[in-house]
């Protein structure tokens, strides 16, 4: 906080010496001075925000955020850096340093500089950083890049347009999981991507702050540009979260565990917890496997809705989705692989269907809204129960 402050006093009297005021609205370079102003301050409180809640990845100590304005600290933190940086956020005893670019902390372990100026290694084996590497390359190059109908091409291939029976369904279900969160002042977005659905941003309305974490740059820069100040940014995985114990008053991961190395899963969930704050909910959002019983549902389901063999909208389009130049890894898990897992981090686990129907499963079903609302109030009624044979998944841990 005196940091904060030394830095705001040094903006305002360099305000007041420009000869801007607040009373000359009407001058355009007043004005333009004054937002300039106004981001800047509202960024060093976000980086200080930030820094309150971190600890090293390395040491485990807290962490600080070092401004250009520091001249004396910064002189020597910024030569550990090869490219520009915004800030540097650094360890208490200042032994090692990480960066602060395009107001995105870049928490990585290969970004990380101590003061020999040597990068730092990651604790995970490498079949697991070869996962991440693929996962990510995946997502950089096809996922986050805008496809024909100007949505991100991850939402084509896996999702459907919000306009299309299935897209609705999909929004539903999405929209219903802001039950598990309550207010609080840090919400963490595990492996957010680029916040790709609407109904997402509902899940961190009543808090202060959204923590946006993934392990690509290309996802938070979309992120960032959705919520603005509402959102701290930080590069890093979700298997090593850069947090202190219990600082989140609610912690949301879609579709991510099952997207990391088969022997990483459990530890990403084990880190998912641990930053949980008492008397909240961490809410996991995945794919299963599902056995006959799904598959007799589902023959049933489509002999009464009838097949679907099109493509089309709602409003008569097309919605085919482009193939992905890239593989993605998919390590699927079972009911009771989640089950003995979270059960034995956590002593209250529930888990709830999220969508009995897979995206494939649905549209070779010709289902109409009217057939989708009472699916949609079946899965509400029986989302415990019939949760084991559900394509999809709310994996919901109680921290007391």
């Amino acid at each position: 906080m005196v940091l904060v402050k030394g830095i705001e006093r040094f903006y305002l009297i360099q305000y007041q010496l420009a000869g801007y005021t607040r009373c000359e609205a009407n001058n355009r370079s007043s004005v333009g001075f004054s937002c300039g102003l106004q981001r800047k301050l509202r960024m060093i409180n976000n980086h200080q925000s930030l820094a309150s809640i971190l600890q090293c990845p390395v040491t485990g100590e807290s962490m600080t955020v070092v401004m250009p304005e520091e001249q004396r600290e910064w002189g020597v933190v910024r030569e550990l850096f090869s490219s520009e940086v915004d800030a540097v956020i650094r360890n208490e005893s200042g032994t090692v340093c990480y960066p602060i670019r395009s107001g995105i902390c870049d928490l990585r372990a290969e970004s990380a500089r101590d003061l020999d100026k040597k990068a730092l290694q990651s604790g995970r084996t490498s079949s697991e950083l070869a996962v991440s590497e693929e996962v990510s390359t995946r997502y950089d190059q096809f996922g986050w890049q805008p496809g024909k109908s100007g949505r991100y091409q991850d939402s084509e291939y896996f999702s459907s347009n919000v306009v299309s029976s299935y897209g609705r369904y999909e929004s539903v279900s999405h929209f219903d999981q802001r039950k598990w969160f309550h207010s609080g002042k840090y919400f963490l977005d595990a492996a957010s991507g680029a916040i790709a659905h609407r109904e997402y941003l509902a899940y961190s309305e009543e808090h202060e702050y959204r923590v946006c974490v993934d392990f690509s740059e290309v996802a938070l820069l979309e992120a960032q540009r959705k919520i603005g100040s509402h959102g701290l940014f930080v590069l890093a995985n979700v298997c090593e979260l850069p947090f202190k114990d219990g600082v989140f008053s609610g912690v949301m991961s879609g579709y991510t565990v099952q997207h990391i190395h088969l022997d990483g899963q459990a530890k990403a969930i084990e880190e998912l917890y641990r930053v949980l704050g008492h008397g909240h909910r961490l809410c996991i959002m995945t794919t299963q496997i599902v056995g006959k019983f799904h598959q007799r549902l589902f023959r049933l389901i489509r002999r009464l809705t009838g097949s679907n063999n099109s493509t089309a909208r709602l409003d008569g389009t097309s919605d085919k989705a482009p193939e992905p130049p890239f593989p993605l890894y998919g390590g699927l898990r079972s009911y009771d692989w989640w089950l003995k897992e979270c059960e034995a981090i956590c002593g209250h686990v529930e888990i709830h269907m999220l969508r009995f129907l897979s995206k494939n499963e649905y549209e070779s079903c010709a289902i109409s809204l009217r057939a989708m609302t009472r699916i949609r109030a079946l899965e509400l009624w029986f989302s415990k129960s019939l949760a084991r044979h559900s394509d999809l998944v709310s994996v919901i841990l109680s921290k007391d």
